[in-house]
């Protein structure tokens, strides 16, 4: 890619951590052809403290990028915005496990809301019905999930 290219739809945004990188190259995407290459043309480092190891972030920046999308579609190739915001309710859900985990009911109840607002599931329902108990309760309905799990498994071998 040539730097002229490159500075021409605004190099990466600084405001954007975690997916500026793919940001960016939508961005190029949609003012250049484009052409796939078999052969891997560089790696990728991964360690324990890469920023795509904390999924929260990630996804947060995933969405806040779907919403630069939607407020300037002609920055980006055509059906972008559409197969991205097609993915929002998935990533919602999984904001809201991870919540959930992290004991952050509140939280949680609000990314589970989104997911159902976007695309109806009765296991993202049941998760974010699980936001409206105590961490306690909560803590027991795990326990009940995991018993009849083992039980049903025992059952089915």
């Amino acid at each position: 890619m040539e730097r002229e290219h490159l500075m021409s739809v605004g190099m990466f945004d600084v405001d954007i951590a975690y997916v500026e990188d793919v940001e960016c190259f939508l961005r190029v995407m949609a003012n250049s052809p484009l052409a796939v290459v078999e052969t891997p043309l560089m790696g990728y480092r991964q360690h324990a403290l890469n920023y795509s190891q904390n999924r929260l972030k990630t996804i947060q920046a995933y969405v806040a990028v779907t919403e630069r999308m939607a407020a300037a579609p002609d920055r980006y190739p055509p059906g972008a915005l559409a197969a991205w915001g097609a993915q929002l309710p998935m990533k919602f859900a999984e904001a809201g496990r991870l919540e959930l985990d992290a004991g952050r009911f509140r939280e949680a109840r609000s990314f589970f809301a989104r997911s159902l607002n976007g695309s109806w599931s009765l296991r993202t329902f049941a998760l974010w019905l699980a936001t409206w108990t105590s961490p306690n309760a909560f803590g027991r309905l795990i326990s009940l999930k995991a018993f009849l799990s083992r039980s049903l498994s025992r059952s089915a071998s």
